[in-house]
């Protein structure tokens, strides 16, 4: 699941909403973990084991970017 309100002209406060959900629908082995570090910066870390884990994600991937181009696009176009 992907989408995205396109460009709004600002930053978080203003600006556009972006979400993408990667959801297990079998016996993904998936680990997720959101970081902070000393500074303050996030990071989001997924760690997929398992081949057809790589090509679930590929795919998975390609459709988030997929959407978010396309959703994007539709404000500019």
């Amino acid at each position: 699941e992907a989408g995205t309100n396109g460009y709004q002209g600002g930053d978080g406060g203003h600006g556009s909403r972006t979400y993408f959900r990667i959801k297990d629908l079998a016996s993904t082995e998936m680990d997720v973990h959101v970081t902070r570090d000393k500074f303050g910066s996030e990071c989001l870390e997924v760690t997929l084991g398992g081949d057809c884990e790589l090509e679930t994600i590929i795919t998975a991937l390609k459709f988030i970017t997929k959407v978010l181009e396309d959703g994007s696009k539709e404000v500019h176009d």
